[in-house]
C-alpha cells in the first residue's frame, strides 16, 4: 500500500503544478476566473465566518490568495500541497496554514475541515484513494472539485 499512496502524491503533485503552469502561461484570465470560482464557492455553500477550509493541491496558492479575499479573512484556510519541492508560496497570507504532504492523511490525521476544495487533481490513477481520503477529513459538509472538462468542444477544435 506505501507504493501505491507514494505513486497516488506523485500524481497529485503532477497535476498541481501542471494546472499552475496552465493558469500562469495559457490562461491571460487567470486572475478573474480564479476570483469568479472563489465566490461561485463561497455562494454554493454559503459560507459563514469561522467555517474552516481545506483546500488541496494548491501549488502557487493562486487560487488560495482569492479564497481569502471572498472570504474578507474570516475563515480558517488550509492549503495543502502534493509537490516535492515543499516551500511555502510566495504572497500566501500569512493567515493560511499551509502544509506540503508527501503522504495522506500524515499532518492533517485527526483532523476534520467545514469544506473540502480542490481543482483539477482527480484522474483515473488516484480518484478512488484520494476521495476515501477526502471523506476522512470531512466533517458533515461538502466537497468541491472543479475539474476540467476533456470532452470540452473549444478543446478538442484546437486539437
Amino acid at each position: 500500500m506505501p507504493d501505491l499512496q507514494g505513486k497516488a502524491i506523485e500524481t497529485l503533485g503532477v497535476r498541481e503544478q501542471y494546472r499552475d503552469q496552465y493558469w500562469l502561461k495559457r490562461d491571460p484570465i487567470y486572475h478573474d476566473r480564479l476570483l469568479w470560482r472563489a465566490q461561485s464557492f463561497r455562494h454554493m455553500v454559503h459560507l459563514l465566518p469561522k467555517q474552516s477550509i481545506l483546500e488541496l493541491g494548491c501549488g502557487q496558492g493562486l487560487w488560495t490568495r482569492q479564497l481569502v479575499r471572498v472570504s474578507r479573512g474570516e475563515n480558517p484556510i488550509t492549503s495543502v500541497s502534493f509537490c516535492p519541492d515543499g516551500t511555502r508560496p510566495d504572497q500566501l497570507p500569512e493567515a493560511v496554514e499551509f502544509l506540503s504532504v508527501t503522504s495522506l492523511p500524515s499532518a492533517l490525521a485527526g483532523r476534520c475541515f467545514d469544506f473540502v476544495i480542490a481543482t483539477d487533481l482527480l484522474d483515473q490513477r488516484n480518484c478512488a484513494w484520494f476521495l476515501q481520503h477526502v471523506y476522512e477529513l470531512l466533517k458533515p459538509g461538502q466537497v468541491i472539485f472543479y475539474e476540467s472538462n476533456p470532452w470540452n468542444v473549444v478543446l478538442k477544435l484546437r486539437q
